[in-house]
């Protein structure tokens, strides 16, 4: 996670629940989907749409995704091995 800006904030509580002899799955959603309807108004109206770095790309995962996969997660951390498992990283 070094130089992940917006993970920072997050670092000392994962390095925690990592140490903790309790089992976790760190979920590390990126961008969201419906952060995308804040073009919905621009693209209706044909007004431009803004882009600050129109060459980028990601890869956003809806909201409902995710609970699904913390859901799952919870349901399965029983039947886990002891050791912590991330996503993305």
């Amino acid at each position: 996670m070094a130089g992940a800006r917006g993970a920072e904030p997050h670092l000392g509580v994962e390095r925690a629940l990592t140490a903790a002899p309790v089992r976790s799955t760190l979920l590390r959603p990126g961008a969201f989907a419906g952060n995308a309807l804040a073009w919905a108004w621009p693209i209706k109206s044909g007004a431009p749409v803004s882009l600050p770095y129109p060459g980028s790309y990601n890869d956003p995962i809806h909201e409902a995704d995710l609970a699904e996969a913390a859901a799952g997660s919870a349901r399965t951390t029983a039947s886990r091995p002891s050791s912590p498992r991330t996503s993305n990283g």
